[in-house]
């Protein structure tokens, strides 16, 4: 996986950053509940975060315009995992936070990521 990034996406490189660490948080909560019966995917995921995509996203590469290169499959199907659950994420304190600022980059987030980072993601 290659992460490219120019010196005006870099707001959509700390975005991608925090939706991989909220993601991994959220993998740590499940695989310490023991709730789901497969936590070896879980654990797949994580590997897979570990090794390959958190490399690309603390190293990317320099370009011309944003985007997430993918090299199989399973590397796509992961940040198109991880984005969705951080856009879920981002909805709901959206819709439970009274905190006009947190609310309003939340909502700046979920643009973001919809108009932006899902399609630079191949």
């Amino acid at each position: 996986m290659k992460v490219i990034c120019s010196p005006d996406s870099e707001r959509l490189l700390d975005i991608l950053t925090s939706a991989f660490w909220h993601y991994r948080r959220h993998t740590d909560e499940v695989i310490n509940s023991g709730r789901w019966a497969n936590i070896d995917a879980f654990l797949e995921e994580r590997k897979l975060i570990d090794k390959v995509v958190q490399i690309a996203v603390d190293n990317p590469v320099p370009g011309s315009n944003f985007a997430v290169s993918c090299r199989d499959g399973q590397e796509f199907l992961l940040v198109r995992k991880v984005l969705e659950h951080y856009l879920s994420e981002s909805k709901a304190v959206v819709n439970s936070i009274n905190e006009p600022g947190i609310a309003g980059k939340c909502r700046e987030d979920v643009e973001i990521i919809r108009s932006h980072i899902m399609q630079a993601v191949h």
